[in-house]
């Protein structure tokens, strides 16, 4: 599944992603990577736990940690506002 980047937590540490089904999944980066609004992630994006997803934009994989599935946005910030 695809989805797009639309939120990053002030501190780069969640990010909620718009799936293909017009959800929202919080993912929380494990390691240094550098989000942008915009980036194309593809991935097991609505699966809670330990993933690892593809920033086709960047072109890296990237180890996260899904939060929260099939959210809307208002929910998904509350959790990416944080971090």
């Amino acid at each position: 599944m695809k989805g797009t980047i639309e939120l990053i937590g002030p501190r780069q540490g969640m990010i909620g992603v718009r799936t293909e089904n017009d959800n929202f999944s919080v993912l929380e980066l494990i390691g240094g990577y550098s989000p942008e609004m915009g980036d194309v992630i593809s991935g097991e994006l609505e699966n809670r736990g330990g993933e690892e997803v593809q920033n086709i934009t960047q072109g890296e994989a990237w180890d996260v940690f899904i939060q929260d599935i099939l959210g809307s946005k208002e929910s998904a910030w509350s959790l990416v506002s944080q971090h």
